[in-house]
C-alpha cells in the first residue's frame, strides 16, 4: 500500500488534470454557445426583416443552444466535482504537514458546561483533536463524534468501534465521494434539520384541503371557458383563483416549519444520498458495521430509497418558488398538494428516521477515526483491559501528544496501575509537564473512543476521566482561580465516587495558595483520590508536595523534567526521568527576555 502522502498526492494530480480538462471545456462550449445565439439571432432578423427562406435555420439553432446548454451544465458539474476533489486533498496533505489549524470544524457549544475534561483538555476549539480528527459532514456525523470524545465508552463498545475502524481505514474511496458529495460545505454541528423536523408533533392531514382546492381548480377552468364563451362574467374566474391563493395562504400559515425545513433539508439530503450509498455497499467485516446496515434496513422501507422520495418531494416544493411557475402553482394549489406528501412521508417514516441519522452519525464518526488510522499508520490501536493486577490501569511506552507531528514529538513511558497510582511530576518552566498531562489525556480520550493512539503500545482499563489544567478565574462571577480549582477538584472527587474508577491529571496542584496550605490540601486531596481507587499525575513547582511519595501508604512515585542551560540559552529534552528535579530555570528564563533579575 502507497505511503498516505503518495496516495494523496497521486489522487491529487488526477483531480487537478481533470478540472482544467472541464475547465477548458466549459470555456469552449460558452463561447459555442454564444456563436450559436448571434447566428439564430441574425436568422431571426433575416426571416422577419428580409423574408429570407431560413426558417428551418431557426429551429436547428433553436435545438444546438438548447442541446449546448444542457452539455454545458453537465461539463461545469464534473467541473466543480473536480474542484471538490482538489480542495479534499489540499486538506489532507496541509493535515498531513501539520498546517490545519483553523481549516475545519471547531465543535465549540458541543461540550456541557463545565464538563470534567473538555475545556482542560482541548477537546473543542480551534487546534483541538474535534476539528483534527473529525472528518463528517453532516451534522449527525459531527454530533456523534462529540459524544464519542466526550463520554468513554465501555470495553465492549470500544472494541466493536477498533474492529469497524480498522475495516474501513483501506476505504479511502468511501471518504472521497461523500467529501466531493458535501464540497467544501460543512453543516453547522447542530441538532440538524431532519432530526428537528422529525421530532416535531404530526399535524393533522390536508385532505380536506387537497379536495378544496381540486373542486376550486375545476371551478376556475369551468368558469373560465363558460367567460370565454361568453356566458359568464369574468368574477367568476377571477374569484375562484383568489380562493385558490387565499386557501394556499391558509396551508402555508399552518404547515410553515415544512416549508422552512425544505431550505435545510435538501442540502442535507443530497449528502445523506452519498453516505447512505457508502455504507451500503461497505463490506460488513465487523459487528457493528453489520448492525448499522441493518438499522439503516429497517423501517417500511429501507433509509436509502425513503430519504431519497423524501428529497423528491422537497424539490418539488422548492420548484413552487421558481418565478415562471409561481402562476401556475398558485392556480393549482401546488404547495398545498407536496405539503400533503411531505407529511404524510413525515408520518409513515419519521420514527424510523432518527434511528437512521443516529446510524449514519455512527457511521460518519467511524470513518473520521478510519481517515486518521490511514493517514497516521505509526499509530496502534490500545488494548482495552477488563483489569491489570485485579484494579485499572493506564500503562503506555513512547506515549505523545496526538496533535503534534511525530517528528516532533517526544515520547515518554507512563505506567499508573495498582502498585503505582500517582505520578508527581516536577520540573522547570517549559520542560513538559503540561505536556505530559494532555498528552496522557488525548490518548485517554481517543482510546475510549476507539481511535488509534499516539503511542508504541498503550494497555487501559476503561475509566471515568477528569482534569484541572486550564482552570481560570471569573470577574463576572466573582469567582478567583483558587476558587474555580477547588470547585473542580470537588467535581472530580464525585466522579471519583461513580461506577468507573477515575483518570484525574492535575498541573500545579493549589498553586493558588501558600506553600503550607497547599502541602498539607494536596496532601490530603491526593489520598481521597486513591482511597476511592483512582489513578493520576499531578505537576508542582512546589518540592514539598514531592514528599507525599515517601510516605508508605500512598503507592506513589517522583518524577521529573529538567532542562540544560549553556551560551545563554535553555535546552530541553522533554524527557520524563525518574525522582525529584533538583533546579530551577524561573530566574534565567527571566533574564533571557530581559527583566532586571538578581541573584544578590
Amino acid at each position: 500500500m502507497p505511503a498516505p502522502q503518495d496516495e494523496y498526492l497521486r489522487r491529487l494530480e488526477l483531480h487537478q488534470l481533470a478540472e482544467q480538462e472541464a475547465d477548458r471545456l466549459h470555456r469552449r462550449l460558452g463561447w459555442t454557445r454564444l456563436l450559436v445565439l448571434t447566428t439564430g439571432i441574425a436568422m431571426v432578423v433575416a426571416v422577419f426583416d428580409r423574408n429570407l427562406p431560413w426558417g428551418w435555420g431557426i429551429w436547428i439553432a433553436v435545438g444546438l443552444f438548447v442541446g449546448l446548454t444542457f452539455w454545458h451544465q453537465i461539463v461545469e458539474q464534473h467541473r466543480n466535482r473536480s474542484r471538490r476533489g482538489v480542495a479534499f486533498y489540499e486538506r489532507n496533505l496541509r493535515r498531513l504537514r501539520g498546517d490545519w489549524r483553523g481549516s475545519g470544524p471547531h465543535g465549540r457549544g458541543l461540550s456541557p458546561e463545565d464538563h470534567a475534561f473538555a475545556a482542560d483538555l482541548g477537546v473543542f476549539g480551534t487546534g483541538s483533536l474535534f476539528e483534527f480528527y473529525c472528518r463528517a459532514v453532516t451534522p449527525y456525523g459531527g454530533r456523534t463524534f462529540a459524544d464519542w470524545l466526550l463520554v468513554p465508552g465501555a470495553r465492549s463498545e470500544i472494541l466493536a468501534r477498533q474492529q469497524a475502524v480498522a475495516g474501513l481505514t483501506p476505504a479511502l474511496d468511501a471518504r472521497e465521494e461523500i467529501a466531493l458529495a458535501a464540497g467544501e460545505d460543512r453543516f453547522p454541528v447542530t441538532e440538524g434539520v431532519l432530526r428537528r423536523w422529525c421530532s416535531r408533533p404530526k399535524l393533522p392531514p390536508l385532505r380536506s384541503m387537497q379536495i378544496l382546492s381540486v373542486f376550486l381548480l375545476v371551478a376556475f377552468l369551468g368558469s373560465l371557458a363558460l367567460w370565454l364563451a361568453g356566458s359568464l362574467g369574468a368574477i367568476f374566474p377571477f374569484a375562484a383563483f383568489l380562493a385558490q391563493i387565499l386557501l394556499v395562504g391558509r396551508v402555508r400559515k399552518s404547515h410553515g416549519h415544512e416549508l422552512h425545513a425544505g431550505d435545510g433539508a435538501l442540502a442535507e439530503l443530497a449528502a445523506l444520498r452519498t453516505i447512505l450509498e457508502q455504507a451500503r455497499d461497505c463490506d460488513p467485516g465487523d459487528p457493528l458495521m453489520v448492525e448499522l446496515q441493518a438499522t439503516l434496513s429497517r423501517g417500511p422501507q429501507a433509509a436509502g430509497p425513503a430519504l431519497e422520495s423524501l428529497r423528491r418531494r422537497f424539490e418539488l416544493l422548492d420548484s413552487g418558488h421558481n418565478l415562471i411557475f409561481v402562476p401556475l402553482a398558485l392556480l393549482i394549489g401546488w404547495e398545498i398538494h407536496v405539503l400533503a406528501a411531505i407529511e404524510r412521508w413525515r408520518t409513515r417514516f419519521s420514527d424510523h428516521t432518527l434511528g437512521w441519522l443516529a446510524a449514519v452519525g455512527s457511521f460518519e464518526a467511524l470513518l473520521s477515526l478510519a481517515s486518521h488510522a490511514y493517514e497516521s499508520p505509526e499509530e496502534v490501536f490500545p488494548e482495552v483491559l477488563d483489569s491489570l493486577d485485579g484494579g485499572p490501569a493506564f500503562v503506555a511506552q513512547a506515549l505523545a501528544h496526538p496533535l503534534l507531528l511525530p517528528t516532533e514529538a517526544v515520547g515518554n513511558d507512563v505506567r499508573l496501575d495498582a502498585r503505582q497510582s500517582l505520578l508527581l511530576v516536577s520540573g522547570s518552566n517549559m520542560s513538559g509537564k503540561s505536556t505530559l498531562l494532555r498528552s496522557i489525556g488525548a490518548n485517554a480520550i481517543l482510546a475510549q473512543a476507539g481511535a488509534t493512539v499516539r503511542a508504541s503500545s498503550l494497555s487501559m482499563t476503561p475509566m471515568s476521566l477528569g482534569a484541572s489544567i486550564a482552570t481560570e478565574d471569573s470577574l463576572l462571577d466573582h469567582r478567583s482561580r483558587f476558587q474555580a480549582e477547588i470547585d473542580r477538584l470537588a467535581k472530580l472527587l464525585e466522579l471519583a465516587d461513580g461506577e468507573k474508577p477515575l483518570l484525574f491529571l492535575l498541573d500545579e496542584l493549589l498553586s493558588g495558595t501558600n506553600s503550607h496550605d497547599r502541602r498539607i490540601g494536596a496532601e490530603a486531596l491526593l489520598r481521597a483520590f486513591l482511597l476511592r481507587g483512582s489513578l493520576g499525575v499531578a505537576t508542582t513547582h512546589d518540592l514539598a508536595i514531592t514528599t507525599i511519595a515517601d510516605a508508605a501508604d500512598v503507592a506513589a512515585v517522583n518524577v521529573h523534567f529538567e532542562d540544560q542551560i549553556s551560551d545563554q540559552q535553555i535546552e530541553f529534552d522533554y524527557r520524563l526521568r525518574e525522582g525529584i528535579v533538583t533546579r530551577s530555570n524561573a530566574l534565567a528564563l527571566m533574564r533571557l527576555v530581559g527583566l532586571p533579575v538578581d541573584e544578590g
